[in-house]
């Protein structure tokens, strides 16, 4: 089995965000989950992550791995992955609340410089 380890990190990477910034990141993968690739609320019927990306694959068939019976923690349904031109790209459905939503399009769209107080 693979595993992610920090020590592969890019040491010339542009972006470094602070000890407060990391904290924020952290709380917010644990409550909302990973708001990368397109991340659809059945809920509210839109995107929560992934507005740009879902012209570029509009049409594109998704690839479901797993759907869950109930919610997980992060309110996370489905897992799957849109196939576009022999690639996979990530794909999740969740079900979040009219508050939970909000949050995680701020969280989503915006980088961590601009999330400080407002979430």
């Amino acid at each position: 089995m693979k595993k992610i380890d920090k020590k592969n990190k890019y040491k010339g990477n542009p972006r470094k965000i602070s000890d407060k910034q990391k904290r924020l990141l952290k709380e917010h993968i644990e409550e909302l989950g990973d708001l990368s690739g397109v991340v659809y609320c059945r809920n509210n019927k839109a995107y929560v992550g992934g507005n740009q990306r879902a012209d570029i694959f509009d049409g594109c068939e998704i690839e479901v791995v797993k759907e869950y019976e109930r919610p997980t923690a992060t309110k996370t349904v489905l897992l799957g992955y849109i196939n576009k031109d022999g690639e996979k790209h990530t794909y999740r459905e969740v079900e979040f609340s009219e508050e939970e939503f909000k949050k995680a399009c701020v969280v989503a769209n915006n980088d961590a410089e601009n999330l400080i107080g407002q979430c």
